[in-house]
């Protein structure tokens, strides 16, 4: 007889080994799969960045060709045109008192870095000639026909202060170095109200001391940072034109009450009150079908809390008042702005520099400088930072700014000075342009510095 042998019945489950396991393994996928959505959410948030910021600059482009006295900072001569005489420093107004010549044909800014000063007291008319400028600082020229005419003054101007002498091409190549930054002038939180170079305030200069008070002077060289301009405009006009245009935001929105043809009336529940110049809000009305929209900017003076009041000659057309849907209150958030940094050449062309920034703050504390050091041969510098609370914003990749030279540079990499006590040595993305006394500022939300030549 056969002996049977015994078959074990199979199982119904797994045992507690095999579900450790199991978990194991799927809590390694899970974590790697976790893993990359914040990766994806900062690359996502960086490309966005990026694209907008190279937006930006093809409009900065544009807008330096269509305006180039954005980077002349000072209005063109003109025939038979009233002028004031020159009085005093007028470094950041566009005044009607400093000129620059006209660019010659197929130029786009005027021939030489020098600024030309009416030397008229009192002012008057200009001739119907322009003169043939000098390219020397201190000398005159006369416009018109005859020696009686007007007399202008050629100036380096103390309000954009001299780039060091080329070496290689003599004493006399002197560049001009300055910063064209109408946001940072007028939103400031330099409270004073103070306009004039001799000042020394921060609204008028890029960098500023270690608490943020004053402006920057180097401890060493005594030089001072580099002038900020306003180029003449406005303040409503830098944030329109310093701005990536779409930079809007939903302040409030709600189907109107009422629409005429000059205000827009809402209930209680779309609160307009706190809406200010600045901010240069806009009502956007829509069609009931939402097909159609109208847009037109809102006269924040002439506003109550619930009614929308509409600048002058923008009137809403006549069938969105009687028929109509939604409506939206935006206001211009400012996220992407821009400033330039520029070097101008005697012959009058330009090395600019365009910082692109997010969510700029306007505060003094972003534009500390603190002494630097450059050695010839050497990438590296050392910042003294012994007196800084809170410390700048020191971070691999980031953008660094000579507020007293008017160049841009990358770090690479820093580490504690093993020279100076309270110093940083940071590894620059070349070598320094300057060598010598530097004065760095560690500006946050730069996103990318893009550079041309005009």
């Amino acid at each position: 007889m056969i002996p049977r042998i015994p078959v074990t019945p199979p199982r119904n489950g797994a045992t507690l080994v095999e579900v450790l396991m199991s978990l194991l393994i799927m809590s390694i996928g899970i974590v790697s799969v976790f893993s990359l959505f914040p990766i994806g959410i900062l690359s996502s948030i960086r490309a966005s960045q990026l694209t907008n910021s190279k937006l930006l600059e093809q409009n900065v482009v544009d807008t330096i060709r269509c305006f180039p006295q954005i980077i002349e900072c000072a209005p063109r001569w003109q025939p038979n045109i009233a002028y004031g005489g020159y009085a005093s420093d007028p470094p950041t107004t566009n005044s009607n008192q400093r000129v620059v010549p006209t660019p010659s044909s197929g130029t786009l800014f005027s021939p030489t870095n020098l600024y030309f000063d009416c030397s008229v007291s009192g002012g008057g008319t200009s001739g119907y000639r322009e003169p043939v400028w000098t390219k020397i600082s201190g000398q005159t020229n006369q416009d018109g026909p005859s020696m009686s005419a007007w007399t202008w003054t050629a100036s380096r101007s103390p309000g954009f202060r001299d780039y060091p002498p080329d070496a290689t091409k003599g004493a006399a190549y002197r560049r001009s170095v300055y910063v064209v930054d109408p946001l940072g002038y007028w939103y400031s939180d330099d409270s004073s109200s103070v306009t004039s170079l001799a000042t020394n305030a921060v609204r008028t200069r890029f960098g500023s001391n270690s608490d943020g008070t004053a402006a920057y002077q180097n401890s060493i060289s005594n030089a001072w940072a580099l002038p900020r301009n306003h180029a003449g405009f406005t303040k409503d006009q830098a944030a329109t034109l310093f701005s990536l245009p779409d930079s809007w935001s939903v302040a409030a929105s709600g189907v109107p009450l009422t629409v005429s043809s000059g205000a827009v009336q809402f209930d209680t529940t779309v609160d307009l009150s706190s809406l200010s110049t600045s901010q240069i809000p806009r009502l956007t009305l829509q069609s009931v079908d939402g097909k159609y929209a109208v847009t037109r900017n809102i006269d924040v003076a002439s506003s109550t809390p619930t009614t929308a009041t509409l600048v002058s000659g923008q009137a809403i057309p006549t069938v969105f008042q009687t028929s109509y849907g939604n409506a939206r209150i935006e206001v211009f958030s400012r996220r992407y702005t821009y400033f330039l940094t520029v070097i101008r050449n005697p012959d009058g062309t330009a090395d600019v520099s365009c910082p692109i920034m997010f969510n700029r703050s306007f505060s003094a504390m972003d534009e500390r400088a603190f002494d630097a050091t450059a050695t010839a041969g050497s990438d590296t510098i050392t910042v003294d930072v012994s007196t800084a609370s809170p410390m700048p914003l020191i971070s691999e990749g980031n953008f660094i700014f000579d507020s007293i030279n008017g160049h841009w540079y990358r770090i690479v990499s820093y580490g504690q000075s093993s020279i100076l006590a309270g110093g940083v040595d940071i590894v620059l993305d070349r070598t320094p342009d300057v060598i010598g006394n530097l004065g760095i500022v560690f500006m946050p939300g730069i996103i990318r510095v893009y550079k041309f030549s005009l």
